[in-house]
């Protein structure tokens, strides 16, 4: 292949990949336009799941300060 070849396959491979890119930022939803889009049911599932989850990660945060302070 020539350099001309190479800087055209070059071109044509990164417009493709941002093209790609591109549509997977537009197409994809943000978090809060997903969480507007659940049922009441889901919504409180998660919002209990998140909470569970915080209150687990501050339980471990503080068992680790303990462990690290003795």
């Amino acid at each position: 292949m020539t350099f001309k070849s190479w800087i055209k396959a070059g071109i044509w491979s990164s417009a493709i990949v941002s093209t790609g890119y591109g549509l997977m930022i537009y197409t994809t939803p943000h978090e809060q336009e997903l969480y507007h889009s659940l049922s009441p049911a889901l919504k409180s599932m998660y919002d209990k799941n998140l909470k569970e989850k915080y209150t687990e990660e501050i339980t471990k945060h503080i068992k680790t300060t303990r462990i690290l302070k003795n």
